[in-house]
């Protein structure tokens, strides 16, 4: 350490070293201390060192402190082991925001709040055991069944069909959903230190064979169905949609999604980037795709692009007829006032629809079983149903998403006896 003249430097400057705590090196810092190199004198130097000594001892507890404020401080947690399933469910929903999406946070909200908790609320976390869960799912399927008698009741009371509420059907198909949200919830104790072990691992599979298995089977159109489709929703506030799953397959919170920012007329391409989900009675929309290989962008054939420079100069028409009350955005698919069209209006839109034009009930995500279907059929390739489809793997689109007719199966054994002529 020592007093220096910079060169060119008009005052005297206190040079000194230090080790980095950030790299470990030494390093060295050059410090004005504001004392004129004409003044040569002992007294004036003497000056100039205290100054430099005060400012080297300030920049380095300043570094000290800066330092301590990084380190992490051991601080015993308070087990949670002792709340109750209930109090621990509050607290895991606040621990996990932020780190899952909104709408998969209202996904597990609602299940807590009207299936688990009601039934395993009161018990104490540490103490929850597979017998308990074995009771839950029990009683679950206790209740699925009564609501099926009453509806099997009421109907034969009526002498067919009857509505029923959402609320009063059986939920068979959920008692595993209610089963992986506890799992999920209990695995996160166990990271905490909350809980020594996962019960949910531990129920016997016996118990969970009693639950219904998921009969899910598409049922994709073929061309003259699709073709009617087309015709019987011109009109309709859900003819975008319909039009957007059926030339490109999108899923329903893709199409929904949509922008005309999207879209790229003069190289006639979609760029998929946006989606649409409903979160409570709320709409939100948010650049995030169902999966990294669903964002990507698709040719557009000429028969859209036709379509949608229509659609778009209806929408103009659309915003005059309105004026004021016309709810202006850059969505493709609207009510003609503009407003946003909402998940649960398509899908129960489109089966009013489909009975109304007599057309065979299917689900709305049938139809891009249809686009993989009716590709895989005209071309044999099942790489490029994969594609347009925007799978990650290959062997997804083959297992679930295509569903090649009996013409289609029947050529390819006609292809076999042909080749074991040869």
């Amino acid at each position: 350490m020592a007093l220096c003249e910079r060169p060119g430097g008009k005052c005297w400057y206190y040079v000194y070293t230090y080790i980095d705590p950030e790299t470990g090196k030494k390093k060295e810092k050059w410090k004005s201390t504001g004392i004129p190199c004409s003044r040569k004198s002992e007294r004036a130097r003497d000056e100039a060192k205290r100054i430099g000594e005060r400012m080297r001892d300030e920049f380095l507890e300043e570094m000290r402190q800066k330092q301590a404020g990084k380190k992490i401080i051991h601080q015993k947690r308070e087990s949670k082991s002792q709340s109750t399933l209930y109090e621990y469910a509050k607290y895991w929903l606040s621990e996990i925001k932020g780190s899952v999406e909104d709408s998969t946070l209202h996904s597990y909200e609602g299940p807590l709040k009207k299936h688990i908790l009601p039934r395993l609320g009161d018990i104490i976390l540490s103490e929850i055991d597979q017998y308990d869960l074995k009771a839950f799912i029990n009683a679950e399927l206790q209740e699925c069944d009564e609501r099926q008698m009453e509806i099997d009741r009421l109907k034969e009371e009526a002498g067919g069909d009857i509505k029923v509420k959402s609320d009063k059907r059986p939920y068979y198909q959920s008692i595993k959903k209610h089963l992986r949200i506890l799992n999920m919830m209990l695995n996160y104790a166990v990271s905490e230190g909350d809980l020594t072990e996962n019960v949910v691992g531990k129920i016997n599979p016996q118990v969970l064979k009693k639950i219904p298995q998921s009969e899910f089977e598409s049922h994709p159109y073929n061309k003259k169905e699709i073709t009617k489709l087309r015709e019987v929703i011109k009109g309709s506030h859900l003819e975008p949609v319909i039009i957007l799953a059926s030339y490109l397959g999108l899923r329903r919170e893709e199409a929904l999604g949509l922008r005309w920012s999207d879209i790229d007329f003069e190289n006639q391409r979609v760029y998929i980037r946006n989606v649409c989900r409903l979160v409570g009675s709320k709409i939100e929309y948010k650049e995030k795709t169902k999966t990294r290989s669903s964002r990507a962008s698709m040719p557009m054939i000429s028969g859209l692009v036709n379509y949608l420079l229509d659609l778009r100069d209806r929408q103009m028409r659309d915003k005059e007829f309105f004026g004021s009350g016309y709810t202006d955005s850059d969505l493709v698919c609207r009510w003609n006032d503009g407003r946003p069209i909402k998940p649960g209006n398509v899908t129960q839109g489109y089966k009013r629809l489909l009975e109304k034009a007599g057309l065979r009930i299917t689900r709305f995500h049938d139809l891009r079983h249809t686009v993989g279907t009716i590709i895989l059929e005209e071309t044999g390739d099942l790489k490029a149903a994969s594609t347009v489809l925007r799978h990650a793997d290959i062997g997804i689109t083959a297992n679930t998403y295509i569903n090649p007719d009996e013409e289609f199966v029947k050529k390819g054994l006609e292809a076999l006896e042909t080749s074991s002529e040869e």
